[in-house]
């Protein structure tokens, strides 16, 4: 689909589920790039919005008991001391903005920057990775 490069426009069409565009004015060459691309579904900004939507409303949970106290008080300090830049004690990481990856080492390279990219979207921007060996 051609869209004229207006910010309006392509933010909406980006808000719509696009993972590339071609100005209308675009050359033959840019609109091969484009179709590669997303066919290839590298796009960086790509996320799945399934787990999207189970992932924003983990996080939205998460961070209301933080904000409220209803986590234990060793966690709600280690909140505070997260937003003062002090390092967590052993196993007392605040669970706000916090995911652990657990991928299989056959795991496709693309499919991890997907769920990253979406854990990241819905506010999860501490990662713990852990890849489990055959």
């Amino acid at each position: 689909m051609g869209i004229r490069e207006v910010e309006s426009e392509v933010l909406a069409s980006a808000a719509a589920g696009i993972n590339g565009y071609i100005c209308l004015d675009a050359a033959i060459d840019d609109v091969a790039t484009v179709i590669d691309s997303v066919m290839r579904d590298d796009s960086p900004t790509y996320k799945i919005d399934a787990l999207f939507e189970r992932l924003d409303a983990a996080a939205k949970q998460i961070r209301e008991a933080v904000a409220y106290g209803r986590q234990a008080k060793d966690l709600l300090k280690s909140c505070e001391d997260a937003k003062q830049n002090i390092r967590p004690a052993p196993g007392k990481i605040c669970p706000d903005g916090l995911a652990i990856l657990q991928a299989d080492e056959s795991t496709d390279g693309q499919l991890i920057n997907k769920i990253v990219n979406t854990a990241k979207a819905a506010g999860f921007d501490n990662l713990l990775f852990a890849v489990k060996n055959k």
